[in-house]
């Protein structure tokens, strides 16, 4: 072996092919990396918001289907937010409202809304997550032609807290009109 063919090295034309390919190849795999991680945070937040949206429903059926009254003159029905109020199946008061509420952000205070239930004297609980935001929560009572309370229609909307117009990765929204029969032995008071 001669001493030239051992101690050849990476020349200069070589070094600027390296170059002028990872100059095409990487812009499209930083990019895509990018796209991937914003769909997956996109897909997490959806996620939790159809969680949630499913919890509500499920608890409003349950509760609903469960209340032996449904008391009418203490809930407001057909606005939005709604106060939903009725006797569970052991004769405690439920109370499911939609309070307004300031969190501060880093940006500054933020106005929210969340879903609250009261059961009786128990300390009031949400259900809603605390990043989310239900901007329209509203019930309407469902009535048979004689006039007789039959059923709860429930529309809600809830988003993500901080909606940017600018980034659509950051907008997730989860709409949903849920009508849950009452059972024949529910009253409205």
């Amino acid at each position: 072996m001669s001493w030239k063919s051992q101690k050849r090295g990476v020349t200069l034309l070589e070094t600027l092919i390296y170059i002028a390919l990872l100059v095409v190849i990487l812009p499209p795999l930083v990019m895509s990396l990018i796209r991937v991680t914003r769909e997956v945070g996109l897909l997490d937040i959806r996620s939790r918001i159809n969680t949630t949206s499913s919890l509500v429903i499920s608890e409003l059926t349950l509760g609903v289907t469960e209340a032996s009254q449904v008391k009418v003159s203490l809930s407001t029905f057909g606005s939005s937010p709604s106060t939903l109020v009725f006797l569970d199946a052991v004769g405690q008061t439920v109370t499911i409202d939609r309070p307004t509420l300031t969190v501060t952000l880093p940006g500054g205070d933020q106005t929210i809304h969340r879903l609250r239930m009261t059961r009786g004297t128990a300390p009031a609980f949400f259900l809603t997550d605390p990043d989310l935001d239900v901007l329209s929560w509203q019930v309407d009572p469902v009535r048979n032609s004689a006039s007789v309370l039959t059923g709860l229609r429930f529309h809600f909307d809830v988003a993500t807290m901080n909606q940017s117009t600018v980034d659509p990765y950051q907008n997730a929204r989860f709409v949903s009109d849920t009508t849950i029969d009452l059972q024949p032995q529910t009253t409205e008071n």
